[in-house]
């Protein structure tokens, strides 16, 4: 799964809009992309809800690297995997 959190989403576009002009295509995604059971394993523990069970088959997905974003450009990211990300404002 290609995610990215809100508050990445935000300082690179700050970053960005205050900083360069740039004309070219960055992937704005996180370091690391869990897969499908991965993620869901983890928001189900985070939020204390049932495991959702996934099929053995391996789920065909395409992985998008954000290694310019990174490298060329500096920018971290504060969450660099969705297995980091955070839901404060969730009751």
């Amino acid at each position: 799964m290609n995610l990215i959190h809100i508050n990445d989403i935000i300082n690179i576009m700050h970053h960005f809009c205050l900083t360069q002009s740039i004309s070219d295509i960055i992937n704005v995604t996180c370091n690391t992309q869990p897969t499908r059971a991965e993620y869901y394993t983890y928001l189900s523990q985070l939020f204390s809800k049932k495991t959702p069970l996934f099929d053995d088959q391996i789920d065909a997905f395409k992985l998008v690297s954000n290694k310019k974003l990174t490298d060329e450009y500096n920018l971290p990211l504060s969450y660099p995997s969705p297995l980091t990300f955070t839901f404060d404002h969730v009751s």
